[in-house]
């Protein structure tokens, strides 16, 4: 049964984080030593992160390639800021379909290769999930790319990219095929999240 599941939950979550941003400084890599503790300490591209910051609850569909049809999901998502503020830590609980779901999602941003770092594990899978990808700050949108498994399907490193934006209270998260193959529909996840209470001022 967790077999079936572990394509949707990587779906969700490898669902939820950086890329490069435009108007970026020069590549720290070649900045020499002297900048090691900008390097490690939190700034202005970690704030781009404060909207996720809070309790959410969610619902939305999922693609079950074994189905063959759209699946339900929902639950409910604990975000805060970790370690100095140098991570958003999002706690996961909800159900696909029927079974439970446990996640654990990591969110940041790496300012020595200048792009924002996203990591996923759930109760569903024995991997961690990694991905990159860019803030657009004009749409308020974390757009990611990355590559995941397809158990059912037995396909290795299926590339995808995913879009979250947050307006207000209000979190979506579309995730797409980078390519269509003609044996499932080219969205395979998207959720609405809405904000429990308002953050404080």
């Amino acid at each position: 049964m967790q077999t079936k599941f572990f394509v949707l939950v990587v779906v969700l979550f490898v669902c939820i984080g950086g890329g490069y941003l435009v108007g970026q400084s020069q590549d720290a890599s070649q900045s020499g030593g002297s900048n090691v503790p900008l390097m490690t300490a939190p700034g202005l591209y970690h704030k781009q992160l404060d909207n996720f910051e809070g309790s959410w609850v969610f619902t939305g569909q999922v693609w079950s390639a074994k189905a063959r049809q759209y699946e339900p999901i929902e639950g409910t998502i604990e975000y805060q800021w970790v370690l100095g503020r140098r991570f958003m830590q999002g706690m996961f609980a909800g159900r696909v379909n029927k079974s439970a779901l446990e996640g654990l999602h990591y969110l940041g941003y790496d300012n020595f290769r200048q792009v924002y770092i996203s990591n996923w594990m759930s109760n569903l899978a024995t991997s961690f999930w990694t991905s990159m990808g860019s803030f657009d700050r004009a749409a308020g949108s974390l757009i990611l790319r990355g590559l995941y498994d397809d158990l059912i399907q037995s396909k290795r490193d299926v590339p995808f990219s995913s879009v979250t934006s947050i307006q207000g209270g209000i979190m979506t998260l579309e995730m797409k095929l980078a390519t269509e193959d003609g044996t499932q529909p080219k969205t395979l996840l998207s959720f609405t999240a809405t904000r429990k209470e308002p953050l404080s001022p």
